[in-house]
C-alpha cells in the first residue's frame, strides 16, 4: 500500500484507530478475556439469587450467546489462534469449551439446573485458565 493511503477496510469515517489508540498488548488481551468472564459469571450468579426461576429459565440461553466471543478469545490467548467463525472454533477447542458454545442452542425444554451448573463450574475452570496464560 502507498505511503499515506488507508486500507478501507482497516478504517472508518474518522480514519485508523492506530490514529488515536495505542495497539493493544497481550495483557490487554488477558485482560479482555478476564473482564467478559466476570461480566458471564456475575451476571448468572446474580441472577440465580435475585431472579425469578422463570425469569432465568428464558434469558440463560441468550446469556450464554456471549461465550463465543469469550472462548474464542481465551482461545486466541492459549494457542495463538483465532477462529473466525462458530464452526471454525467448535473444530479448533476442547470438548468442554465446544459443549459451551452449544448452550445458546439448547432445545426449549432443556433441563435448566444441569445446564446451570455446567457453565458455572466451566467459568469456574476458565479462570484458572486464564491465570495460566
Amino acid at each position: 500500500m502507498a505511503s499515506g493511503s488507508r486500507n478501507p477496510a482497516l478504517s472508518d469515517l474518522f480514519g485508523e484507530l492506530k490514529d488515536y489508540l495505542p495497539s493493544a498488548a497481550r495483557e490487554d488481551e488477558i485482560n479482555y478475556v478476564r473482564l467478559s468472564l466476570g461480566n458471564l459469571y456475575q451476571e448468572l450468579c446474580h441472577r440465580y439469587i435475585h431472579a425469578d426461576r422463570k425469569k432465568n429459565i428464558v434469558a440463560f440461553r441468550g446469556t450464554c450467546k456471549s461465550m463465543f466471543f469469550l472462548i474464542r478469545n481465551l482461545h486466541y490467548l492459549e494457542s495463538g489462534s483465532f477462529a473466525v467463525t462458530k464452526r471454525n472454533l467448535k473444530e479448533q477447542v476442547s470438548e468442554e469449551d465446544r459443549a459451551m458454545l452449544e448452550i445458546a442452542e439448547l432445545p426449549d425444554d432443556y433441563d435448566y439446573d444441569m445446564a446451570f451448573r455446567i457453565v458455572f463450574h466451566w467459568c469456574q475452570r476458565a479462570f484458572i485458565r486464564t491465570g495460566l496464560i
